[in-house]
């Protein structure tokens, strides 16, 4: 069943109902930013609103021919690549709120230097995405919120439409990286529905990979009746609508045509089938997993070539293999009530159950930190006040470890173990967002690589009156420090924190660092011994 008629039977499946809850912008919402940047798409894709679009070439000029590209393999260790995913938001409602529609998709940015061409293909796959949403989705549900709004004006239950394409880095190292695409949809149906698409690019050309640019030749024939029979031993033929010519529908159907929805991974190559493409909706999605060390001759070599310490997302519905070989089986279920959420933990490895708790957790989701040879997962989650924490657990024994907690988390999805950015909240002279680089340690939580967090809050604050101050030229050397006397007016900028030895630097409008000491040993706290309010203006503090 193609993906157009994917998105056909999503649409005409859903009746009037309604669930949802809505979210708060995070860097700004679509319509402020597409269209901003000289290599936005100039063309929205012409596929359904649930598929995802398809990717230009990265430097301009035609599309790769299928099988063509010459990957060109890196010339030192295969290392992790930094990979940032910001979230992009807009949307619609009706005066009243009684209709809205919400679209999400992702801002993808390498931080990598060196990798120029891949940095321009995937920020353009983010921005893809994102011109999709805007210009596909959030029309066609506002039209359907004011068709059913101008029939139902005022409907007992609120009518919420939703469309958030959520992206993960399925791999990122200096060989391949591969993007995997979750569209979540619920036009106020019977159900909601979810698309999975993918993209994946030779890191070191920037060139978007087809099937028949990672598969070996002379494997592309039997590759649809390996991936039937494959799904078949692993799901039974119960679920799929043709067992007996599943080889043909996906041969012929979902093509071959460079269609297929792939990732590639750390360790074998994964194929994604989506609720709708083979079985009914209520069997969700199949995939299967070709591992290299099983298949060497499936995908070329190049490609099988990765990073030692690599971070991937695990499925929480499905039974997940780690690099040794063993089966991870996740349950992740919430408990409680109002004010007393939280998750109950199941987990089987290698048919070894165990379960645990936790309170007051919100959005929670799996993660495999694989480094130095061992194995953790890490449940990333939130609590009130959107405070992110991380739970890690041992997997390097015979059962599940029991979670440790770790205050502090990452954003979007992260690749790099050896330096993994996390994210926390400061509060020593204002409220401010800031974040760290830390290593995986011996035993699985992460060890910071620095005694101080940069802050990524764009904040300034003034000086209310004359103030001396250690200042100098380079943030690295506070011993090269002078004594300097600013005066009253003077706006200063957040830069770093250490909340161990109780400073925070800002910097000056000519780009010198200033060392403010804050004691907060009692209340309120002080700056030099001058209460804090009555040395800045602009103080920001957040509950």
């Amino acid at each position: 069943m193609k993906k157009r008629l994917v998105a056909m039977i999503l649409l005409t499946a859903f009746a009037v109902t309604a669930c949802g809850t809505d979210a708060a912008p995070d860097r700004g919402s679509l319509s402020d930013r597409i269209g901003k940047e000289e290599d936005t798409p100039t063309e929205a894709p012409t596929e359904a609103p649930t598929e995802a679009p398809t990717e230009a070439p990265a430097e301009g000029g035609e599309p790769t021919p299928q099988g063509t590209i010459e990957p060109v393999a890196y010339d030192g260790e295969v290392r992790p690549l930094q990979i940032a995913i910001d979230t992009e938001y807009d949307g619609w409602s009706s005066d009243d709120w009684n209709y809205s529609a919400h679209i999400q998709a992702p801002e993808i940015t390498v931080e990598e230097d060196g990798f120029d061409a891949l940095a321009k293909s995937a920020h353009s796959y983010g921005r893809s995405l994102q011109e999709f949403a805007k210009n596909n989705d959030l029309p066609d549900m506002i039209n359907m919120c004011q068709e059913m709004q101008a029939s139902d004006p005022e409907p007992e239950n609120g009518v919420y439409m939703v469309s958030e394409y959520t992206t993960t880095v399925a791999r990122a190292d200096s060989t391949v990286t591969s993007f995997l695409t979750t569209q979540y949809v619920d036009y106020a149906g019977a159900h909601p529905g979810t698309v999975i698409t993918t993209k994946n690019f030779d890191s070191m050309t920037g060139d978007a990979l087809d099937i028949y640019s990672v598969v070996e030749s002379d494997q592309i024939d039997g590759l649809p009746e390996l991936i039937a029979d494959s799904l078949i031993e692993k799901y039974g033929e119960e679920p799929f609508y043709d067992a007996d010519n599943l080889t043909g529908t996906i041969d012929d159907t979902l093509g071959m045509n460079s269609d297929l929805v792939f990732t590639v991974d750390y360790f074998g190559i994964t194929f994604y089938f989506s609720p709708y493409e083979l079985a009914p909706y209520a069997f969700g999605a199949q995939t299967v997993t070709f591992r290299y060390e099983d298949y060497p001759d499936l995908v070329k070599d190049v490609y099988q070539q990765t990073a030692e310490n690599y971070i991937y997302p695990l499925d929480p519905y499905e039974v997940n293999t780690l690099p040794d070989g063993r089966e991870l089986e996740l349950k992740i279920t919430t408990f409680g009530e109002e004010y007393e959420e939280g998750y109950e933990i199941g987990t089987s490895l290698d048919g070894k159950q165990a379960s645990y708790e936790i309170y007051d957790a919100f959005e929670m989701v799996p993660w495999l930190v694989h480094c130095n040879d061992r194995d953790y997962l890490y449940l990333k989650w939130s609590t009130y006040n959107d405070y992110g924490l991380i739970s890690v657990c041992d997997l390097n024994g015979d059962t599940v470890g029991k979670p440790e907690d770790f205050y502090g988390s990452f954003m979007g999805s992260p690749t790099d173990p050896e330096n993994l950015k996390i994210y926390n909240r400061g509060d020593l002279l204002s409220t401010v967002g800031m974040y760290r680089y830390y290593t995986v340690g011996k035993d699985g939580m992460p060890e910071p690589k620095t005694d101080y967090f940069i802050i990524s809050s764009e904040l300034s604050i003034t000086l209310k009156r004359d103030m001396t101050f250690e200042c100098r030229e380079d943030f690295d050397a506070p011993e090269n420090a002078v004594e300097e006397n600013l005066r009253k007016g003077t706006k200063l900028t957040f830069y770093a924190e250490n909340d161990d030895e109780g400073w925070v630097d800002l910097t000056l409008p000519d780009g010198r660092f200033v060392r403010v000491y804050v004691d907060s040993s009692d209340y309120p706290r002080t700056v030099e011994g001058i209460d804090m309010d009555d040395v800045f203006a602009d103080l920001f503090w957040a509950g």
